[in-house]
């Protein structure tokens, strides 16, 4: 029988093709060629390796999950690889399986519950410092130094000293990074370039930091909750191993900088889509009204706020943190009909997917109420996944949820934020998702 064959749009240049207006903003491209090319699509760009967007919900789940031992992580997850080590996010196979093991009971419901405390104090701190605030912003400056804040004390039980420093370096490896792994031909590490020397400087020393870190902790497990204390004592239900030292450095260095980028940047685009939506951010404020009268939500409150995780869960529709997830074939396959050679590299772009019209209704529109239980019941799974799927769904996943909805809870109780006049807003799609020039409001305490 033979393959059907996978529509690839024409070249925009002789040598180039499409590679320029791709890199440009590949989530954006990736969501506008879907519609006129359809759901599996060959990108047209000058490399050897074929490059194949996939926005169909049935051929994700195929991908992720029937056939997933087929699939490895892309090109760009191994590069990640310089800056993360080889932690959950980039390993493979059974080393992979085995970490999952070890780090999975850390993040168990009633394990995250213990971290709730350490999330509201410190949102507490930043709101009584907002009490002040007379000028405009950067909310995504903030969330990201919140996140930050909230990472480092429930990864490590401590404050860290230099984090603005820290949170300047990830975000310039992260660019560094995006860079990298779009170039054409990427310069080795090894070449004394200006961006080389800035990106390992930076490197080995978050490498230390986590490395001093790992060994205070190790002087001292006693009565702690944090989730680096938890990693240390765990140890694997089939072989009985714990991690190595540099295994804990790497699932340290993956859960600080991954685990604040993706929710700072979650956080950021729900202020932006409120300050939009008077109806939505009213009865967001109605809700946690009534089910706080003013008091700290805890976990035990968080069944009472479904709006408010809807609210969440719409933003991460429009604004997936992670927006796309790539994987390469290791062997031949076929997915609905179409051949996808060996080595092939797949993209799933969740920002094309949660805009898929075929998929929801009025893609475009901010509208909570998609994500009521009777709404989602129907829904195709893949339709929707911020935090990937399958086996390798994210492990993080309940931590940072209950993160936003603790936050964004608290921020509504106290203030209303609206979007600096003419302040522009475009995302931009590097490792994560985040707002290209930032995020400028002004506030207005509503107690």
């Amino acid at each position: 029988m033979t393959s059907k064959v996978i529509p690839k749009p024409p070249a925009d240049h002789w040598l180039f093709k499409n590679g320029k207006v791709f890199t440009a903003n590949p989530a954006v491209y990736l969501a506008e060629k879907q519609l006129e090319f359809g759901e599996i699509l060959e990108l047209n760009l000058p490399l050897k390796a074929k490059r194949i967007s996939l926005t169909n919900p049935d051929f994700i789940k195929y991908v992720l999950v029937t056939n997933n031992k087929n699939y490895i992580k892309d090109y760009p997850t191994r590069v990640l690889k310089l800056a993360l080590g080889n932690g959950l996010l980039t390993s493979e196979g059974d080393f992979w399986r085995r970490q999952r093991r070890i780090a999975q009971p850390a993040f168990h419901k009633k394990k995250l519950a213990l971290l709730a405390g350490t999330m509201t104090t410190l949102t507490a701190r930043m709101l009584d410092n907002w009490e002040n605030r007379r000028s405009d912003f950067d909310v995504s400056a903030e969330m990201m130094f919140l996140t930050s804040e909230i990472v480092a004390k429930t990864l490590f039980g401590a404050d860290i000293e230099n984090l603005e420093e820290i949170g300047a370096a990830i975000d310039e490896s992260n660019r560094f990074l995006t860079h990298r792994f779009r170039s054409l031909i990427p310069i080795p590490l090894w070449v004394p370039t200006s961006r080389n020397r800035t990106f390992i400087k930076n490197h080995r020393q978050f490498v230390q930091r986590m490395q001093d870190l790992i060994t205070e902790r190790r002087q001292d497990l006693s009565d702690r909750n944090d989730l680096l204390t938890m990693l240390i004592s765990m140890q694997d239900e089939v072989s009985g191993e714990r991690m190595t030292n540099q295994q804990l450095i790497d699932e340290c260095i993956t859960l600080f900088a991954a685990g604040h980028e993706t929710s700072a940047n979650g956080l950021t685009w729900i202020f932006n889509l409120l300050s939009q939506h008077e109806d939505v951010r009213h009865k967001l404020q109605t809700e946690v009204e009534t089910a706080l009268n003013g008091r700290q939500p805890t976990p035990a409150d968080l069944p009472s706020l479904p709006y408010t995780l809807q609210v969440i869960q719409e933003s991460m529709r429009l604004y997936p943190p992670a927006w796309a997830i790539g994987r390469e074939a290791l062997a031949d396959d076929e997915i609905g009909g179409y051949h996808i050679p060996k080595g092939s590299q797949l993209i799933m772009c969740t920002y094309a997917v949660h805009r898929n019209p075929r998929l929801w209704e009025n893609p475009e529109k901010f509208d909570p109420e998609r994500f009521t239980p009777e709404k989602q019941k129907d829904r195709h799974k893949y339709a929707y996944f911020p935090f990937g799927g399958g086996p390798r769904l994210c492990i993080g996943n309940g931590f940072a949820l209950m993160e936003m909805q603790l936050v964004l809870a608290m921020i509504t109780q106290r203030y209303q934020l609206a979007l600096a006049p003419g302040h522009p807003v475009e995302p931009l799609p590097l490792i994560t998702l985040k707002p290209k020039f930032g995020l400028n409001m002004h506030i207005r305490q509503r107690y």
